[in-house]
């Protein structure tokens, strides 16, 4: 057993606050056979004062007496260490901190989180109103957002990253330092896939192995050969690729497409509805096509307006009611 070092001090065993504390290290000291500071510890619980533990130390000290000659001293300097007895109960924290009023601390909330700004159009899946009439009739084409910075699927996660790091814009676009891995082995010759993925970033995955090689972009070793090549980004459908490996050098450039989710949008009347605060249309209910992220859906019935903060997840399919 380790010697308890917190009550050996460089002029002898220490005396904790609570003098139970000390029988427990007397204790810990004698079954280590470190008899000579158990027992300077026990003279000094003896001389405390402490009704509950002289009588415990003394008994201990009868029972060194034979073997341990510090067991015969008759006085010990207890004096220096009892000046205050303190509290017979252990100190409980939480009674020392006084009450906090959280109303001040309102202030300080963090602002809401950033909107997805869709770099497609909002597209209306499917308008289960009657046709468009006046000036909605020539709405072919809808308003455009422009480039999201939250790809949805661990939303508070990455708007944390992007606080750290200052800018949204920065993060979304910063180059990706390129990665090597070799799969080739002893393969004579090997050939060299320098693979890229449109966002970059993407998993790339070898012939159905279980784990990702490395992410785009990569230069991979491998063997001739024919080879199907996935890339998984949260936010995109993966993409899957069948290449042949014949040259020294190969590149392979897979652009991946944005998985969107889909939102059904219920008024009880007509209204205008906005994305971010961008009109999309008068029709309801209608079905809306967004990228993943968190948006600003907003109904305007005239005089009264309502608005959600909606959270949409690659490949969710949600239904929205406003109420004027």
């Amino acid at each position: 057993m380790a010697r308890p070092r917190n009550f050996i001090g460089r002029h002898g065993p220490q005396v904790p606050a609570r003098t139970i504390n000390g029988l427990d290290a007397a204790s810990a000291l004698l079954l280590c056979d470190d008899s000579p500071n158990a027992s300077v510890l026990l003279a000094r619980l003896r001389d405390s004062g402490d009704s509950n533990a002289s009588g415990l130390a003394m008994a201990m000290l009868k029972e060194l007496d034979p073997i341990e000659p510090a067991a015969k001293a008759p006085s010990s300097d207890a004096s220096q260490f009892f000046h205050d007895p303190g509290p017979a109960e252990p100190v409980r924290v939480a009674t020392l901190i006084p009450p906090v009023d959280r109303k001040p601390l309102d202030l300080y909330a963090p602002p809401l989180p950033k909107l997805v700004d869709d770099p497609e159009p909002v597209v209306v899946l499917a308008a289960l109103a009657v046709e468009p009439s006046g000036e909605d009739r020539g709405a072919a084409t809808l308003p455009a957002l422009a480039t999201p910075s939250i790809a949805g699927e661990s939303p508070w996660r990455e708007l944390a990253a992007l606080s750290l790091k200052g800018s949204a814009q920065v993060s979304s676009q910063a180059a990706r330092a390129l990665q090597t891995a070799d799969l080739a082995g002893n393969s004579v010759p090997a050939r060299l896939l320098q693979v890229t993925s449109e966002p970059a970033r993407a998993r790339i995955f070898i012939s159905g192995a279980p784990d990702a090689t490395c992410e785009a972009p990569c230069n991979i070793r491998l063997a001739a050969g024919e080879y199907i090549v996935r890339l998984s980004l949260a936010g995109y459908q993966d993409a899957d690729q069948t290449i042949q490996i014949a040259d020294e050098i190969q590149a392979l450039t897979v652009p991946l497409t944005l998985l969107r989710g889909n939102v059904i949008v219920e008024t009880p009347a007509p209204a205008t509805l906005k994305v971010n605060g961008t009109r999309v249309g008068t029709q309801s209910p209608a079905e809306l096509s967004l990228a993943a992220g968190l948006y600003r859906i907003g109904a305007y019935f005239g005089s009264t307006t309502s608005e959600r903060f909606l959270l949409i997840k690659p490949g969710a399919h949600l239904r929205l009611q406003f109420r004027p």
